[in-house]
């Protein structure tokens, strides 16, 4: 699939579809459809790294809810278009000890892997076991190990897409080359390492990605920051921080608006989609809900 991808959902589906930013025409889709007993991961907002799905959307990060008597509450794995659930977990032995044990949701590589972290718990600590899978493979490889004594780094990121990280303060990073970052999990990183973010307040921002020793610790000390789009907001009115995403050579910028209703909790698109030029020109509102099916969000743009 390749355009702006879009992910939607009604009544338990999700389709994930590509638009021509040209044209604004649906090129691919995948339907995903609901399966019983099976949890989507965590729709939109929580899919930070398009690691819901597989690098070429065949795939899609599921968890299948347990007997109340089962050691494991949820088994973690993915889906495929045809509703065939691959149990990753139940292909990892558990320990012969009483251990309370918990698989997290899983991760797709930028390579094709999925990847599971399974966590035993204990009154002494925590161990945190990393697992990952090629789909069409039946045996998990074992690819890290973090024991009692490393308990604050109980986290993982793959860096890059590909590279595993377990240090804590990676852990909601983007970056292309392992040197330069973007620190939050809302921000995206362009190819020419610069940093976009939705700001509630601001609007569509862009700054310098820092290395971890310039690490800003607040929003003023971000490196030669600048507003690319700012939205016109009534009173109380703010910006839901979506994840906007840079094109693939960083000249171009999509993202979904959506303010908060100032009477309320609820959020309303004020316009679905914005596609605009990284120099904050040429700001285009394409509308794809002619093929819509219900809430949808941007998750990436691919090449």
């Amino acid at each position: 699939m390749h355009g702006i991808i879009i992910e939607e959902e009604l009544d338990g589906q999700h389709r994930v579809r590509a638009i021509d930013p040209v044209t604004y025409k649906s090129v691919a889709t995948r339907t995903f459809p609901a399966v019983e007993h099976l949890a989507e991961q965590p729709f939109q907002y929580h899919c930070f790294y398009n690691s819901c799905y597989s690098p070429d959307f065949t795939y899609a990060t599921r968890r299948k809810m347990n007997p109340v008597n089962e050691r494991l509450s949820y088994n973690t794995g993915f889906i495929d278009t045809t509703g065939t659930f691959t149990d990753v977990s139940a292909m990892i032995p558990l320990t012969d000890d009483d251990r309370d044990v918990n698989d997290g949701y899983g991760t797709f590589s930028a390579d094709g892997y999925f990847y599971l972290q399974r966590v035993y718990t204990t009154r002494d600590g925590n161990t945190s076991m990393i697992y990952r899978l090629k789909p069409g493979e039946t045996t998990p490889e074992l690819v890290s190990t973090v024991g009692q004594e490393d308990e604050k780094n109980l986290y993982f990121n793959l860096l890059k897409g590909t590279e595993l990280s377990t240090n804590k303060k990676y852990v909601d990073t983007h970056t292309n080359d392992g040197n330069l970052f973007c620190w939050k999990a809302n921000e995206t990183i362009s190819v020419d390492n610069i940093c976009y973010q939705l700001h509630r307040e601001k609007g569509l921002v862009a700054f310098q990605a820092t290395a971890l020793e310039n690490k800003p610790r607040r929003e003023e000390d971000r490196i030669g920051e600048k507003v690319i789009f700012k939205p016109e907001l009534q009173i109380e009115e703010t910006v839901r921080e979506y994840r906007p995403f840079p094109s693939p050579y960083g000249s171009q910028v999509v993202f979904d608006l959506y303010l908060k209703n100032p009477t309320g909790n609820d959020w309303l698109p004020i316009r679905s989609m914005h596609i605009i030029n990284a120099d904050g020109t040429n700001d285009r509102t394409p509308d794809p809900t002619a093929e819509q099916w219900g809430a949808f969000q941007v998750i990436g743009w691919v090449e």
